[in-house]
C-alpha cells in the first residue's frame, strides 16, 4: 500500500521564554493508507505536537511532511488551509463543536467551502449523522447531547468531506469507559468500511488494543 503521511527527519522547536524547548526530535514515520495507527506516550512526549504537523495546524522546524504525496513545506497559510479541507479531518478530545449550531450545523460547516447546494449538503450531512448513529439528533444543540453523542457529531464532522486521513487527538480521554469503546468501535468499523486511515495520539491501552500498529514515543523520539 502508498503511505498517505510520509514524515521525514522532522524536528520542532518552540520558544518559552529565553528557552528554546525541543518537542520534536528528527522524527520520520511512514503512515499507510487505510491503517488504525496509535501514536502512544505520556504527557509532554511530543504526540499531539507531531499530530498537530501531520495535521499542518503547525509547521516543522526542519524536515519534510508529505500529505498524500503533497510536500507540506513552503506552502502559504491558504494553501495549507485548502490542504486541510481537502485530505484531513480531525477529532478532538473536547469536541470543539460550535455551541450556538445544531448538530446537522456543525456537521455541515466544512462543506460550506466547497461548491455544493443546499439540498446536497444537507442530504450528506444527514447520511453522516446516521452512519454515526445520531440522526435523531440533527436538530439538538451540543448542550442538549450526551459526551458520547458529541464525539459522534464531532466524527461526523470530521469525515463530511471524506478525507484521507483522519487525525484523533486523545478522543476518548473525557468519555466513561463504555462510551469511549463504542466509539472506539466506531471508528475502528468505518476505518474498516470506508478504507479511511484514523491517527491517534493516545495514552488509551484501549486505543492500543484495537491499532493495527502502535507507535511509542519518548522525550520528543519514535521509541
Amino acid at each position: 500500500m502508498a503511505a498517505v503521511v510520509e514524515v521525514r527527519g522532522v524536528s520542532k522547536e518552540y520558544a518559552l521564554g529565553e528557552q528554546r524547548v525541543q518537542a520534536l526530535r528528527e522524527t520520520s514515520l511512514d503512515v499507510e493508507e487505510g491503517e488504525f495507527l496509535a501514536i502512544a506516550g505520556p504527557s509532554g512526549s511530543g504526540k499531539s505536537t507531531l499530530l498537530n504537523l501531520i495535521g499542518c495546524i503547525d509547521s516543522p522546524s526542519t524536515g519534510h511532511i508529505l500529505i498524500d504525496g503533497e510536500d507540506v513545506a513552503g506552502k502559504t497559510p491558504d494553501e495549507l488551509a485548502d490542504l486541510r479541507a481537502r485530505k484531513i479531518g480531525f477529532v478532538f478530545q473536547t469536541f470543539n463543536l460550535l455551541p450556538v449550531l445544531s448538530a446537522a450545523e456543525n456537521v455541515e460547516y466544512p462543506l460550506l467551502q466547497f461548491r455544493f447546494d443546499k439540498a446536497r449538503r444537507r442530504a450528506r450531512v444527514q447520511r453522516y449523522l446516521e452512519l454515526v448513529g445520531v440522526g435523531d439528533y440533527a436538530t439538538h444543540r451540543p448542550n442538549q447531547l450526551s459526551g458520547g453523542q458529541r464525539q459522534r457529531v464531532a466524527i461526523a464532522r470530521a469525515l463530511i468531506a471524506r478525507p484521507a486521513i483522519v487525525l484523533a487527538d486523545e478522543p476518548t480521554a473525557n468519555l466513561d469507559h463504555k462510551t469511549g469503546t463504542s466509539i472506539l468501535e466506531l471508528m475502528h468499523a468505518i476505518n474498516r468500511e470506508k478504507g479511511t486511515t484514523f491517527i491517534f495520539s493516545t495514552h488509551d491501552p484501549k486505543v492500543m488494543e484495537m491499532a493495527d500498529r502502535v507507535v511509542q514515543i519518548e522525550d520528543g523520539m519514535l521509541c
